[in-house]
């Protein structure tokens, strides 16, 4: 495992962006993939590859955040139970140091500081050192061509991410 290719999408609850995930994950050679918004079908994503597994937060809401790790190397990943939820998904390598890979959803509709609370535990409660995390965190801002900016996309960047600052990035 000495080097992952990693990619992160949101599909939007998509069956068919799903069904396009075999090809895209063979084509570009991705070990890690880090999803928002799997289509699922009975609580649980579908139309996985079949040489992935897919890591999630099994409850009676659909998930909105997954990885799929490749079947060869999931057996490096522990999912991290007690962190994770429908909306995030958070899973550690078993390397020295650790390394933690992460898939988060934050619904648009919610407060920010509730979104976030999960993350903040983890993060003050782990302290992690090595950390990649993919998030949709549904904030608008012409920075990444959306045609409007909202008050999530004025935030200054990580700003709103407990434990940083935007002027520590």
């Amino acid at each position: 495992m000495d080097s992952l290719k990693f990619a992160q999408m949101n599909t939007h609850h998509c069956k068919a962006a799903m069904a396009h995930l075999s090809p895209f994950t063979h084509d570009n050679k991705v070990d890690v993939l880090i999803i928002q918004e799997p289509y699922c079908y009975n609580g649980e994503p579908c139309y996985i590859p079949p040489d992935y597994l897919a890591f999630f937060a099994p409850s009676n809401k659909k998930p909105r955040a997954s990885l799929l790790i490749k079947r060869d190397i999931a057996h490096n990943f522990m999912f991290l139970h007690q962190f994770s939820n429908p909306d995030n998904a958070i899973v550690v390598t078993d390397t020295n140091p650790p390394i933690h890979r992460a898939s988060s959803y934050l619904p648009p509709y919610d407060m920010l500081e509730q979104d976030l609370t999960p993350l903040e535990t983890f993060l003050t409660t782990v302290k992690p050192k090595n950390v990649i995390w993919g998030l949709d965190a549904n904030s608008k801002h012409s920075l990444w061509h959306s045609p409007t900016t909202d008050s999530r996309g004025r935030i200054p960047r990580l700003e709103w991410l407990p434990g940083t600052s935007a002027g520590g990035q």
